[in-house]
C-alpha cells in the first residue's frame, strides 16, 4: 500500500463502483495486461480501481495495516484508506 499521491506514468483509470473489490480490480488489470492494480474507497462509498504498469512513489510506502477502510461489498476485505491506496503487484 502507499499514499494516494502515488502516480504512474501509464495509469489507466478503470472504474469507480460500490460493487468494486480488489479481486475484481485485479482481474480488470490482468485483462488489460497491466502490472499493478490499486483500490481506494471514496467517502461516497464508491471504490476506485486503477491499473498501471509503473509506480512512482511520492509519499512512500506504508504498512498494510494502515489501509483499513473496508470495501462496501465485503467488510472483511480492505480497500485502501483515507489518502492511501491498496496496491497489488499482479505479475509477481
Amino acid at each position: 500500500t502507499s499514499p494516494s499521491s502515488q502516480r504512474s506514468t501509464s495509469m489507466q483509470f478503470i472504474t469507480s463502483l460500490k460493487s468494486m473489490t480488489p479481486s475484481k480490480c485485479i482481474r480488470s488489470c490482468i485483462r488489460r495486461n497491466l502490472a499493478y492494480a490499486s483500490v481506494h474507497t471514496l467517502n461516497s462509498g464508491e471504490v476506485v480501481c486503477q491499473c498501471s504498469d509503473y509506480l512512482e512513489l511520492h509519499g512512500g510506502i506504508t504498512h498494510d495495516a494502515n489501509c483499513d477502510r473496508p470495501c462496501p461489498t465485503d467488510s472483511q476485505v480492505k480497500c485502501g484508506s483515507v489518502g492511501k491506496l491498496s496496491v497489488f503487484n499482479i505479475h509477481g
